[in-house]
């Protein structure tokens, strides 16, 4: 049994070619030609093993175990009749002379060691400018990688070099060619790397006018892309051409190949090979598969543990992780009617085969963005946007602009000529002035289906009326088995309450009014019921509760069942009663001036004012009492609040109007803090933009759920982000390379990454606990640079940090796994 390396076609797939491990098979349709034996005459042991392959017609390449290189020429078709007329005889197989030439092993540069990875870019010199070589048409270049860590680029099939890079192992930020490479070098322990490169490919992303990307897998797993462009002109060789190094999320953990484990290895497969040759021996299993056209995109999807589609956004690199399906051993297009421009991968963890499809045909789902984006058309302006967990809806708030107030020409009197002429001579001075008309927001409520957008209902709200806060909110049901005397007593509310909660939709909003009337607001509650039509799983809104309040409902939320508003300057608690369908109140607390968000985790409540930061307090059901536990005594313009837990340690995140996101601690057992009245402040940062939402999420590894919290926020610049928290030492290690990053490396136009993140306050207060202020928040965006640096830099920073590079790239990845959620 040989294992089969890799197949392909030739001429419009008349001639079918399969490349096992010690020879080659040539078919016509289903009938065997002959068989092409891998042979070296020059060798004591002619037998040649392949390790990998590529088919660009007319030519065969074969990469051996043995770090060598060569091809074969197949013939034409007319050719090939002719040479079969001239030597076929009756009863005897066909030599294979009848359809390729011998196998050729081209001539190489010396002193670089043994070929460790080739590909082969086909491509035309006289059409593409970053690939021309004056003197000859070229349409097809050989990129190798060597043991010493080089990087060359051949044409084929004269197998001239045109480009040399010596420092490739490196991997610095742009590669460049060397004009004179080493020659007759001896062979020893320098030319062989224990990092080195076992797979190569270069393709176009997208159109045939982008440039070309080179995707280098190494050894250790880790994965390196560099996009080609041309820096000079020069007329003999490739020296104008270099090689910049392209951002991308690619993390995988990295490994010390030793020697030893090497010979082991070597001794294991069976063949007597030198001990310090550097390629597996058995075939390559390849884990780059370029595709052409998949879901109407071409790109490359990359295979393994951690699978990803690398994709062309508009002439700029795009990383997808497919990680939902686990680790993919192989890829391949797939198309039929039933699964149009579709793909087949291999899954590991079921081992089996799934048939997927990046997009169907109806959606309008994006992917040359940073995120696969899917543009749904509103025509309206969104505000707030909700999701029922279990019904799969969307609710969105939306509104629309109209004209504001009657029409002048309304407001004209028949009966009097006079004032009816002052009114049109009024008109026409305001067309002629061109006055911007008086417009008004009318808000509507929708709701979609989650799968497909589909419009499912909506609902308008009243005229004047402003959304100013919305979410989903978990209010506990009733039990009337436990009812017990009037139904308005209050000890029988109580008991009335369900453990069990039900998913409801809860909007509060005010309504713009003259200065002479007060500002009230409005509390709407509704329910994702199913509606009753020819549509399949449809639904409706049904209106649970909705009544005016005095007041401003400026946040909401969730707590234990009961339902928090924060209405004007108060925190009040309310009790849903589902036979009355009224709101009962519970309890309140007098805040201070304007509460701009609530944030609830089981019996704990932060709220964010408008200039008196951050207040926190605590629901007690027994007593129906709301407890002042502590507050920020530093005045910020708190935007939004958020609970952040790792484990049994509770945080509240704040964000304000500086830009900055702080993170506060109660913590009664420390003298500082009056016994919990201050709230202390650990971190802080500043995001350089304002943080307008967050949404906690819970940390996961892999289909582990931790015990501690990520919270995304999204910024008004459309900026999205994550704070995580990490341990001790993790911590450590990230904070010291990061302060060694701000002068070890050059920045975007020479500005400070610390200045930049540093806390700004109200330096006019002279509070005595605004000097706690801690940097304790690494900058992720930093630290993940040092992933993107060239190996020697890399080296150089953890010396500087006293750790290793394999010790900081575990870090990053320890962090990258938690953050599985887009």
């Amino acid at each position: 049994y040989q294992r089969r390396v890799h197949g392909g076609t030739f001429y419009d797939g008349q001639m079918i070619v399969q490349i096992l491990q010690r020879y080659l098979v040539i078919l016509k349709g289903t009938h065997r030609m002959c068989n092409v034996f891998f042979v070296d005459p020059e060798q004591s042991n002619p037998q040649l093993f392949v390790h990998h392959s590529e088919i660009r017609p007319p030519y065969v390449f074969i990469h051996t175990t043995q770090g060598g290189l060569r091809f074969y020429t197949f013939h034409s078709l007319e050719e090939q009749s002719k040479r079969i007329e001239e030597t076929q005889k009756p009863g005897e197989k066909l030599p294979m002379a009848c359809f390729v030439d011998p196998g050729r092993k081209p001539k190489l540069t010396t002193g670089l060691g043994r070929i460790t990875a080739f590909n082969v870019f086909a491509t035309s010199s006289l059409t593409d400018p970053l690939f021309e070589v004056e003197g000859k048409e070229v349409s097809s270049f050989c990129f190798i990688w060597w043991s010493c860590g080089a990087l060359e680029v051949y044409t084929v099939p004269d197998f001239r070099s045109v480009f040399l890079c010596m420092e490739a192992f490196l991997f610095p930020s742009v590669m460049t060619h060397r004009a004179f490479p080493p020659t007759d070098a001896e062979e020893g322990p320098g030319l062989y790397s224990p990092v080195y490169a076992v797979e190569l490919l270069i393709s176009r992303l997208g159109s045939s006018l982008e440039p070309p990307h080179l995707f280098i897998l190494l050894n250790t797993q880790e994965l390196h892309i560099y996009a080609g462009f041309q820096h000079l002109l020069h007329t003999d060789v490739l020296a104008g051409l270099r090689f910049k190094s392209q951002k991308h999320v690619y993390l995988a953990p990295p490994t010390e190949p030793t020697e030893g484990d090497w010979r082991a290895r070597v001794e294991a497969a069976g063949l007597r090979l030198d001990a310090r040759d550097f390629i597996v021996s058995t075939p390559h299993e390849r884990r780059l598969e370029p595709f052409s056209n998949v879901g109407h995109y071409k790109g490359v999807c990359v295979c393994g543990p951690q699978p990803a589609l690398a994709l062309s956004g508009h002439g700029r690199l795009v990383y997808h992780p497919m990680t939902i399906e686990g680790p993919i051993q192989c890829m391949a297009p797939f198309h039929i009617p039933n699964c149009t421009r579709g793909y087949v991968v291999h899954c590991l963890d079921d081992k089996a085969l799934h048939i997927n499809l990046l997009a169907r045909p109806e959606d309008t789902m994006a992917l040359d963005s940073p995120w696969p984006t899917r543009r749904v058309p509103l025509a309206a302006t969104p505000h707030h946007i909700m999701f029922h967990p279990l019904h799969r809806t969307y609710t969105v708030i939306t509104s629309t602009t109209h004209p504001y107030g009657p029409r002048l020409t309304e407001l004209m009197n028949p009966e009097d000529p006079d004032t009816q002429e002052k009114l049109r001579k009024r008109i026409e001075d305001y067309s002629a002035q061109q006055i911007p008309k008086a417009t008004q927001e009318q808000y509507k409520v929708q709701l979609f289906a989650a799968d497909t957008f589909r419009l499912l209902d909506e609902l308008s709200l009243e005229p004047n009326e402003v959304v100013l806060n919305a979410c989903t909110v978990e209010l506990a049901k009733e039990d009337l088995t436990q009812q017990h005397g009037h139904d308005d007593d209050e000890l029988n509310l109580r008991l009335r309450k369900s453990e069990e909660t039900t998913s409801l939709q809860c909007v509060g909003s005010s309504f713009v009014s003259d200065e002479d009337e007060p500002c009230r607001g409005k509390v709407l509650i509704m329910e994702v019921v199913p509606n009753i039509t020819r549509c399949k799983n449809d639904k409706k809104l049904l209106v649970c509760y909705h009544e005016r309040t005095k007041g401003p409902v400026t946040a909401l939320a969730s707590l234990e069942g009961y339902l928090v508003l924060a209405v004007s300057s108060k925190v009040m608690v309310y009790f849903f009663d589902w036979t009355t369908r009224k709101l009962i109140i519970a309890s309140f607390f007098d805040a201070q001036l304007y509460i701009t968000s609530l944030s609830t985790i089981k019996s704990f409540i932060a709220y964010g004012d408008a200039y008196k930061s951050v207040y926190f307090l605590r629901w007690r059901e027994a007593t129906r009492q709301l407890m002042f536990l502590g507050k920020d005594f530093n005045r910020a313009e708190v935007i939004q609040t958020a609970f952040f837990h790792d484990g049994p340690q509770l945080g509240i995140l704040s964000s304000d109007a500086n830009h900055n996101v702080a993170l506060l601690v109660y913590n009664p057992e420390d003298e500082e803090t009056s016994a919990g009245l201050i709230l202390m402040p650990t971190a802080d940062m500043n995001l350089g933009t304002t943080a307008t939402c967050f949404l906690q999420l819970r940390a996961l590894r892999g289909t582990t759920t931790l015990d501690k919290s990520v919270v995304a926020y999204v910024s008004l610049n459309g900026s999205i982000g994550y704070l995580v928290p990490i341990p001790e030492n993790s911590y450590r290690r990230l904070m010291h390379l990061s302060m060694k990053m701000y002068t070890e490396i050059p920045h975007a136009a020479g500005l400070h990454p610390k200045s930049h993140r540093i806390y700004v306050g109200d330096r006019t207060q002279r509070f005595v606990h605004h000097t706690y202020r801690s940097p304790n928040i690494v900058d992720g965006d930093l630290v993940m640079r040092y992933m993107l640096l060239d190996q020697e830099t890399q080296h150089h920073l953890a010396r500087k940090v006293g750790t290793r590079s394999t010790a900081i790239t575990n870090t990053l990845l320890e962090v990258d796994k938690e953050l599985p959620f887009f």
